[in-house]
């Protein structure tokens, strides 16, 4: 089942999305695959053990997020703001930025910089 969810901003900001057992507050939501979400702030929001497949975001307030132990394969991130945004100790194998293999600007970089 689809949900599609148009909260206002903030709404969710404070909101603790978990499966259990949870060292937080347990959300109303713990499958949250399908869902839409649309000019909502996830700015302090938190996810624990979330499945998070197949979800739209358009016009999200990401700032300040931390993602960890993360999969991310298969998402697609446009026209969006990533300045300041850091990957580290990250499978890349296939990542692109604007259709280049981040393996090879990788290696061109370091072949570069010796």
């Amino acid at each position: 089942m689809k949900h599609f969810l148009v909260l206002p901003l903030a709404l969710v900001a404070s909101t603790v999305f978990a499966q259990s057992p949870s060292p937080a507050p347990i959300g109303i939501l713990t499958d949250l695959s399908g869902s839409h979400f649309q000019q909502t702030s996830f700015a302090t929001a938190q996810f624990y053990a979330c499945d998070l497949s197949k979800i739209s975001f358009r016009s999200i307030d990401f700032s300040g997020t931390s993602i960890a132990s993360a999969n991310l394969q298969g998402v697609t991130i446009r026209d969006s703001n990533l300045s300041g945004v850091q990957i580290a100790s990250s499978k890349v194998d296939g990542m692109k930025i604007d259709g280049i293999l981040v393996t090879d600007l990788l290696k061109a970089y370091k072949s570069n910089n010796k």
